[in-house]
């Protein structure tokens, strides 16, 4: 498994542990590294914003993403995209 692929796995986990019905659970993260030697300098979870930059290619199904990781409050700009693509 290559180390990508670690993170990705990693990260996945991550988004099942942190949901709970009310907030969900993040839709992105980032994160900014420093070295050497490496370190992760600070760590950002979102779980309102739109994510910026999602290439088409790669977009999002944002009905499974509900789906999968369902909250009580889905913001305006998710709601839209669900109408959209309906």
């Amino acid at each position: 498994m290559s180390p990508d692929q670690k993170i990705i796995d990693v990260l996945r986990e991550l988004k099942k542990v942190e949901w709970t019905a009310e907030r969900g659970t993040w839709l992105w993260v980032g994160a900014l590294f420093s070295g050497p030697p490496a370190r992760v300098e600070t760590v950002r979870f979102d779980a309102d914003d739109e994510p910026k930059g999602v290439d088409k290619a790669a977009a999002i199904d944002w009905s499974k993403e509900l789906e999968w990781f369902p909250r009580a409050a889905v913001p305006a700009w998710w709601q839209a995209k669900l109408t959209e693509a309906s």
